[in-house]
């Protein structure tokens, strides 16, 4: 891989000609830079997991709304954001050394975009097919999905190795609650019109007692608040992305940094990531799905609908 010391040939106004966070001197005098990195890199990353972990909150609402999906397909719609994710982290990874850590974070936040506009729309018609339903899943996977590689590489360069753990565990940590957030935030926006008559009508949310399939009560439901309540966030991380982050001078083609796929290392840490991450973030998304498959069918739980 390419050295990620310091001294680039070039700098414009999104880039920084030198940065040796090693030199004592330099680290104290721009250390306060490193910190407001890692302050933006945080939200960013923080976002991209609310948007990734949107169908996971939404999707169990589908049914009342008249979705004619089966169990398996509302459990692929989450699956499908995360098999895309994690895909997607294979250009995140090699583009901060590629293009520069800010450019790449400012792209896939605007790029959130797409699934925000795209989840908003086909959430609105009942009649939406499964495979247009998994293709805004794919693309929020692929667009949300992958920052927390391209994240993580990106603030790696900016400390020195005596804090780069702490400041990775800031930055992914606070980055993994954005699947929380989801979870929280997307009941609240979808139950209540916050975006009044542009976001669009609200539609009836039908609960239905499983046993009998009676209506048991009708709510009025805006699915589409569950990707517009992060357009906002996005706007201003995205401004906040280009003009108070920069690029490292640090760089490295594709092919200089394809060569750890040669290493043993590579491929043991690759397998005990996906044991504990890809645990988390799969228990994760279907959770809300599980809890309502197993248990929505108690008594208990038809009484608290029906409340």
């Amino acid at each position: 891989m390419s050295s990620t010391s310091s001294t680039a040939t070039r700098a414009g106004f999104f880039d920084v000609a030198d940065w040796r966070p090693e030199d004592p001197a330099f680290w104290s005098a721009h250390r306060g830079f490193a910190i407001r990195t890692l302050i933006i890199s945080l939200l960013a990353l923080h976002l991209a997991f609310a948007v990734w972990f949107t169908w996971s909150a939404l999707v169990v609402r589908l049914p009342g709304l008249g979705f004619q999906l089966t169990v398996d397909q509302r459990f692929w719609l989450p699956a499908m954001a995360l098999l895309m994710g994690a895909i997607a982290r294979f250009p995140h990874t090699f583009l901060v050394l590629k293009i520069g850590g800010m450019w790449t974070t400012f792209i896939f936040t605007v790029a959130l975009l797409l699934p925000i506009f795209g989840i908003a729309h086909v959430v609105q018609d009942p009649s939406t097919p499964f495979p247009v339903l998994l293709f805004w899943a794919a693309v929020a996977g692929f667009c949300a999905g992958g920052q927390i590689s391209s994240s993580s590489a990106n603030i790696n360069l900016w400390f020195p190795k005596r804090l780069g753990g702490t400041a990775l565990g800031i930055n992914v940590g606070f980055g993994n609650l954005g699947a929380s957030m989801a979870q929280f935030v997307v009941p609240l926006a979808v139950s209540a019109g916050i975006f009044g008559a542009v976001a669009g009508d609200p539609m009836i949310f039908k609960v239905i007692d499983p046993k009998t399939k009676q209506v048991l009560r009708e709510l009025q439901m805006w699915p589409q608040n569950a990707a517009y309540v992060w357009l906002i966030p996005t706007v201003v991380i995205s401004l906040l992305v280009l003009f108070g982050m920069k690029n490292h001078p640090a760089r490295g083609s594709f092919a200089e940094q394809m060569k750890i796929v040669k290493l043993k290392h590579t491929w043991i840490q690759t397998i005990l990531y996906t044991l504990t991450f890809g645990t988390f973030s799969g228990f994760t998304a279907s959770t809300p799905l599980l809890i309502r498959e197993v248990f929505g069918r108690l008594p208990v739980a038809l009484l608290i609908s029906n409340a």
